[in-house]
């Protein structure tokens, strides 16, 4: 019973932002995992920010995200955030798409080394400040076939991650 209003609480379409900071700091999550549209869809599909929703989620080592989470989400600064022992994420459906906030969306994943999300994610992204900063294990960023990322007006260093 706490799960389905939990749910209820998390997809009412008249609760815009309850996600900002929702996990952060949570030391004893490890894995996140939104299996499929059937599933997964509800949740924060109406959100619009979703800042730091896991930010400082130490103990965080695996994400997939599928369906509909965060597709309607314009602000997602910091996301994942000093995420430090995240190694691995997966992002498949419009997640991020809307986005125009992906400041500090993975800085201080110290251990992330694979990167994949959907084709459009951050098209609309109007910053991407430090968006990499401080991933020095980051070996692999997909995109898809058909990447859109970003803005051409972004800066070489909105992506470096050895020097931030």
């Amino acid at each position: 019973m706490v799960i389905i209003s939990l749910l209820t609480w998390l997809t009412n379409g008249s609760l815009r932002n309850p996600y900002c900071f929702f996990f952060g700091g949570t030391t004893s999550l490890q894995t996140i995992k939104l299996p499929d549209e059937t599933e997964g869809h509800l949740f924060a599909t109406n959100a619009s920010n979703l800042s730091y929703m896991f930010g400082h989620c130490l103990s965080l080592k695996d994400i997939t995200l599928n369906g509909d989470f965060g597709k309607n989400a314009e602000y997602m600064a910091g996301i994942f955030q000093y995420c430090s022992s995240l190694s691995t994420i997966s992002i498949n459906g419009d997640f991020g798409e809307k986005a125009k906030d992906l400041s500090y969306v993975f800085e201080a994943c110290y251990a992330l080394k694979d990167i994949n999300v959907s084709p459009n994610f951050g098209a609309n992204a109007l910053n991407l400040n430090y968006a990499f900063g401080m991933c020095n294990s980051l070996r692999n960023i997909n995109f898809g076939n058909q990447s859109k990322f970003g803005l051409a007006s972004q800066t070489s260093s909105d992506f470096t991650c050895a020097h931030m």
